[in-house]
């Protein structure tokens, strides 16, 4: 662990000290994983998931899983005035239909989308305030390097310029979104924008010869992953077959629920995949666990890789975010010359 020791100064100060200097703590205490609760208020993870107790300006008035989350404001909140609203209720709506009609009638005042068809349909409504805006949230695709065929590096460098980012962009969010080489442009001063970058620009003839190399003059048959219920993917996936197959490569597309992918992630058996990441704004919190060798990280996608575990644990170690950027600027260009997970858009 990265933390010595906890020192409690008054009833609300601690004192916090590190066994070594960390770069990303303070963004590590702020984010969700990290919440103030009072000591055993929660003695089992159930009882947490279901009654949230903590310093935010909103308290639980119910909550109905799968329905719907209703918050009141928090009359000891510490930031005098805030918050501005009494209450609020979030609502579990899964067809977006029923979304865009509510918003149409005023029932509800506020709403992410998900599908780009839907955002699309409700431009130049004079009523309805529409924003986009960049996100963490990016879509790629995974490619394992201790699965056959992509276990060589060549293999997967030729999927990599196989593919039109662009049009696999315009088939799952309707071109709503950018390209990505890295990082999401969402997270601005670490990511590096896809011209930076090795291996960008669709170049099938290249790949062809790299698979050639490779023992696959002919190309190979190849399946892969997506996930039931993801919109994106669905879309996608026909398009980035289509490239594949300009270099010989016959995809062959499953889909499997949720619950089987997310078994086979958390165990390591994660195999040529769509994905769709969450994110956070500092880079550690986004590709130590990813990347980094066991035991200090999870490596989902069994890179093992001592070259980037070296630079992951400097960058982790350094307190000096220009020196820290140095350090995933080439994190970021190791995975475009070894593409084990090709980010695709955002």
């Amino acid at each position: 662990t990265m933390i010595d020791t906890i020192e409690v100064i008054d009833d609300y100060t601690l004192e916090i000290t590190l066994n070594t200097p960390t770069g990303p703590f303070l963004a590590a205490l702020g984010g969700r994983y990290n919440a103030v609760i009072p000591k055993d208020s929660a003695p089992d993870g159930e009882t947490l998931r279901r009654t949230a107790i903590g310093t935010g300006p909103f308290m639980v008035e119910e909550f109905v899983p799968t329905e719907k989350l209703v918050l009141v404001k928090n009359p000891d909140y510490w930031e005098e005035g805030k918050p501005l609203l009494d209450q609020v209720t979030i609502q579990v709506i899964p067809d977006e239909q029923t979304i865009l009609a509510g918003l149409r009638t005023g029932e509800i005042d506020m709403a992410t989308l998900e599908d780009a068809k839907n955002y699309l349909l409700l431009e130049g409504d004079e009523n309805l305030v529409l924003t986009r805006t960049p996100a963490i949230k990016h879509d790629t695709l995974e490619l394992p390097p201790d699965t056959p065929p992509v276990d060589d590096i060549r293999v997967r460098q030729a999927i990599l310029l196989a593919l039109d980012k662009e049009a696999i962009m315009e088939a799952g969010i309707l071109g709503l979104g950018r390209t990505l080489g890295g990082m999401p442009p969402a997270m601005t001063y670490w990511s590096l924008p896809p011209e930076e970058l090795p291996n960008q620009t669709r170049d099938v003839e290249k790949a062809k010869e790299l698979l050639a190399e490779a023992g696959y003059p002919d190309g190979f048959d190849m399946t892969l992953r997506t996930i039931v219920g993801y919109g994106t993917m669905a879309a996608d996936a026909p398009v980035i077959a289509a490239n594949l197959k300009d270099i010989g490569i016959n995809v062959e597309v499953e889909t499997v629920d949720l619950g089987v992918w997310i078994e086979d992630w958390r165990n390591l058996r994660e195999p040529i995949t769509r994905n769709a990441w969450g994110g956070f704004m500092d880079p550690d919190l986004l590709y130590y666990r990813h990347f980094h060798s066991q035991p200090d990280g999870m490596d989902f996608r069994r890179w093992n890789n001592p070259t980037a575990d070296e630079i992951l644990d400097k960058a982790r170690s350094s307190v000096d975010p220009a020196e820290r950027k140095e350090y995933y600027d080439e994190i970021q260009r190791m995975l475009a010359e070894d593409p084990i997970m090709i980010p695709l858009y955002s």
